[in-house]
């Protein structure tokens, strides 16, 4: 009730027992909402972890719980060694006091943490570079529910990394975010870009020395990157280098999965006699993955879900640093994090949302920077993406543009003697390709250039109510999807009836009308046949439910795993 009491009488023969509120020291029962709120806390803390448990609290500004630190007996230790039962422990702790709480474990020494989740911002900005020496080699990309800067650590155990989402998610933001890192260190950056228009706003950004748009100049690139470790390495065998010595330097190679697909369309147009069935520049990807660290290149993947190919084997353990945007089917996550449960529930309606490595080198729920892309600033004059852009400008431009001179069969450098072609093949041809000075290579996108955008965004702003639009066309043939409209083009498949007990990660259910993502379905350990569920919405509201494991529910699952 909020308040300690006493028993003043017991009528046994009744059954009866008589209740009257503790007096304080001053004659008056404390009944501050602190002491009421702690009061429910012991309550609910002896009630699941034992009557010898004891709690201390931490609490915010407003009076507000913001953490408990529990110790509680050896034997009820041993029953929390099972995850079911500590998420259980967890749940009723969400039910019962305000807010979403999130657990963490020492069972070894009968201990545990009750934090009260944080609500993450709705969009974050890039935050200006400023390299020290103790930055250097982190590159920064997103924030956790704890305010935890989540870092790609360049001279850890995982050199290289994988970026995955759906459009829309903000995979791209996120990556055109790591371009804009390594080159505010004045670091080179390589881009391989399938799709050809994802990274053209950075074309003419500092340091940005190729972005390849064919699949000859990608392979060119990706081959061009295996030779240059290759030297690197001669340099350490031969020469007494040290990794330190060298440059770090980004291959980026997005939409992977299209590239690979495109390669091998490629190849078998243009295998010469001889050659082995799968494109060689493959096991060239597999050397830079394994070998690259200690040559400073380091590369990062982008596709739009995770890839079963690519994530297997040796490759998988090399691409340690992880990040996928958005939310993740069942599968997915398996793949991704080794784990089903991991980042199925991540709210879709919130761009930027998604599941990263964090601090401790555990997946964490994540908010990506917002890094606006230079072609579009522009477009929208948004006076506050210009100053973003304005903080990750380069001080300085080190590395020049250039593009691949990939010579054709009729080129001297084919020909014999007697002006008979000779020994060329297409493969040949591409892993021979040269570099050559960009045509535009002294162009730049340019800091006037922004401050005159964001100066005429200003002006905008000033003698307007709201920003401009454009007329609507009679020939305009692109749509917006608004969001009623979208439900029928999701990841998602038909409806389907499940009972309690079949639910999973990851599985839309209706509640009150809506579709909610079900984080945990899991038997009640305290209550047989019962099952209890944590959802949460598009919008990141949270609920639980019980029900009994027969009871009948409307689904929706990913059209990858639909029945």
């Amino acid at each position: 009730m909020g308040v300690d009491y006493k028993v003043e009488k017991h009528q046994s023969s009744r059954k009866r027992v008589y209740l009257v509120p503790e007096i304080s020291a001053e004659g008056i029962a404390d009944d501050s909402p602190r002491s009421a709120l702690a009061h429910k806390a012991d309550v609910v803390i002896r009630e699941l972890l034992g009557k010898e448990s004891s709690a201390a609290y931490s609490w915010g500004e407003d009076d507000s719980l913001s953490s408990i630190q529990v110790e509680f007996p050896n034997e009820i230790a041993v029953k929390l060694v099972s995850r079911m039962k500590r998420q259980s422990v967890e749940r009723v702790v969400t039910g019962t006091l305000p807010g979403r709480w999130r657990s963490s474990w020492d069972i070894e020494n009968s201990t545990a943490t009750f934090r009260l989740r944080t609500e993450f911002p709705a969009a974050v900005p890039h935050p200006k570079i400023s390299v020290t020496d103790e930055n250097r080699y982190l590159i920064p990309s997103a924030v956790t529910e704890d305010g935890d800067t989540v870092f790609w650590d360049l001279r850890s155990t995982d050199p290289h990394g994988l970026t995955t989402g759906r459009t829309g998610t903000g995979k791209t933001v996120v990556l055109l975010g790591t371009c804009m890192e390594f080159a505010g260190r004045d670091w080179a950056v390589w881009v391989a870009d399938p799709k050809r228009v994802e990274f053209l706003g950075i074309r003419k950004w500092p340091n940005v020395q190729v972005v390849a748009t064919t699949v000859e100049d990608q392979i060119a690139m990706i081959w061009d990157a295996f030779e240059l470790m290759e030297h690197r390495y001669r340099l350490i065998e031969t020469a007494g280098a040290d990794e330190d010595d060298f440059e770090p330097l980004l291959v980026l190679a997005d939409e992977y999965t299209e590239f690979r697909s495109a390669v091998n369309a490629w190849w078998s147009e243009n295998k010469h006699k001889g050659a082995p069935s799968k494109c060689p520049i493959f096991n060239a990807v597999g050397s830079l993955a394994r070998l690259a660290r200690k040559a400073r290149i380091h590369l990062r993947f982008g596709m739009q879900r995770p890839d079963a190919e690519l994530l297997s084997g040796e490759v998988r353990d090399n691409l340690g640093d992880r990040h996928s945007l958005g939310r993740l089917s069942p599968q997915g996550a398996q793949m991704m994090w080794e784990a089903a449960y991991i980042g199925t529930s991540v709210p879709r309606k919130i761009p930027g949302r998604g599941t990263a490595t964090g601090p401790d080198g555990q997946p964490a729920e994540a908010q990506a920077y917002w890094t606006p892309d230079p072609r579009k600033v522009a477009r929208f004059r948004k006076a506050g993406d210009i100053e973003i852009l304005e903080g990750l400008y380069p001080t300085s431009t080190t590395h020049k543009r250039f593009t691949y001179e990939i010579e054709d069969e009729d080129s001297p450098t084919w020909l014999d003697d007697n002006d008979k072609p000779t020994l060329y093949t297409p493969w040949a041809a591409v892993t021979q390709a040269r570099r050559v000075p960009s045509p535009d290579a002294d162009e730049h996108l340019t800091l006037d250039e922004l401050l005159d955008d964001l100066s005429s965004a200003r002006e905008a702003a000033a003698g307007e109510t709201s920003a401009p639009v454009s007329e609507p066309r009679e020939d305009r043939h692109l749509q917006l999807v608004r969001d009623d409209e979208d439900e029928a083009g999701d990841d998602y498949g038909l409806v389907q009836t499940v009972c309690a007990d079949r639910l999973r990660p990851g599985d839309l259910i209706d509640v009150d009308g809506d579709w909610v993502v079900v984080e945990e379905a899991v038997a009640d350990p305290d209550e047989e046949g019962m099952i209890s569920i944590s959802w949460r919405s598009d919008d990141d509201d949270a609920g639980e439910l019980a029900l009994t494991a027969d009871d009948m529910l409307e689904v929706r699952r990913m059209t990858e795993e639909s029945e």
